[in-house]
């Protein structure tokens, strides 16, 4: 089939979660992307010819977060199939940080949900989230499926040394702050100054970054955005991974540092739970105290042993196979399905 493969990042910097669909598609079907990165077009793609003229040439639209689901409503309108993967700010809704579809215009709120009732098939990438959509569009369930993220498994593994160091990764923005738990991640730091708590993230807002850095304890560093190889180096030296979210609707970063053996210091919010099952530990959100104790805990754990446990979770549930298998069987049954009709 010819797949209009919409996105909204630069094409050639997509997330590695992006990437590893549109690889997995371009290997069975033609492939045409169209990524928004251009601010108006992302809001209102319904106006743009570019994107009339792009579905009207595919035989079936997928799409990469709420952002595209305008363009399941052109598929709808051209009578095209379309699945739109989802499952992170554009089903939750947190008013307390402002993040989540609650944050967004009334208008561009409305045709993100109409969006979502356009579309085909609505493929959540994690139970979580899955029960989010749920939730929010009342009669979805027959549309609505569950296929995990994966990870290269032989690319994030582990080798070498762990140091008795802490690691978190996120972008550094204001509403990461909470939403991520840097805030939490670095109290705790103050209270175990005789641990390494190690930040990586694209520094996306600078006057946040000199926040960070003006108050933090001596034993926290902030790496700045990493390579992929330099990223992995960390996870390698990690002992200990730490996702102090206040929502997750999967955690990759989480199960990359799984994958590479570091145990997960995580709370009960959202995917984490799903992802990480018993092989971590868990503590209430925004609290240094609690958290701080079970990095102290997981510190203390046979290294090698814990280690292996925690990988072969990542190895068995979340594997680059499950989700290619999964996504070509979606995509064969919608559109087996959409042609019945």
């Amino acid at each position: 089939m010819n797949i209009l493969f919409v996105h909204g990042s630069i094409s050639n910097q997509k997330p590695p979660f992006i990437q590893i669909d549109f690889d997995i598609i371009q290997d069975s079907h033609n492939v045409q992307e169209f990524s928004l990165p251009d601010k108006h077009l992302k809001q209102n793609p319904l106006i743009s010819p570019s994107a009339w003229k792009a579905v009207r040439q595919s035989d079936f639209v997928f799409g990469w977060f709420g952002g595209t689901a305008h363009f399941a409503i052109l598929a709808r309108l051209l009578r095209r199939p379309s699945i739109l993967v989802i499952g992170g700010a554009d089903v939750v809704d947190l008013p307390e940080i402002r993040y989540g579809l609650g944050a967004l215009p009334q208008k561009r709120r409305s045709l993100i949900l109409l969006g979502y009732r356009c579309a085909t098939c609505l493929l959540a990438f994690s139970d979580s989230s899955r029960s989010e959509v749920s939730a929010r569009l009342p009669g979805s369930n027959s549309k609505l499926k569950t296929l995990h993220l994966a990870v290269d498994t032989e690319w994030f593994s582990p080798e070498g040394e762990k140091y008795p160091q802490v690691l978190t990764v996120g972008y550094i923005k204001r509403n990461n702050l909470e939403r991520k738990g840097i805030n939490t991640f670095i109290e705790a730091a103050r209270l175990l100054p005789q641990t390494h708590f190690r930040l990586a993230g694209v520094p996306v807002e600078a006057d946040v970054v000199k926040q960070l850095l003006e108050n933090s304890p001596t034993n926290f560093a902030y790496l700045g955005g990493l390579t992929p190889e330099v990223l992995r180096s960390e996870y390698r030296k990690s002992k200990v991974y730490a996702q102090l979210s206040l929502h997750e609707g999967f955690g990759m970063s989480l199960v990359e540092a799984m994958a590479c053996g570091c145990i997960p210091v995580v709370t009960n919010r959202g995917s984490l739970p799903e992802v990480v099952g018993d092989s971590g530990l868990y503590v209430p959100t925004q609290d240094a105290q609690a958290t701080a104790q079970a990095i102290k805990q997981a510190l203390q754990e046979n290294s090698s042993k814990k280690a292996e446990y925690v990988r072969e979770r990542v190895t068995s549930l979340f594997p680059l196979s499950k989700r290619k298998d999964g996504l070509n069987e979606v995509i064969h049954t919608v559109s087996a399905q959409y042609g019945s009709h």
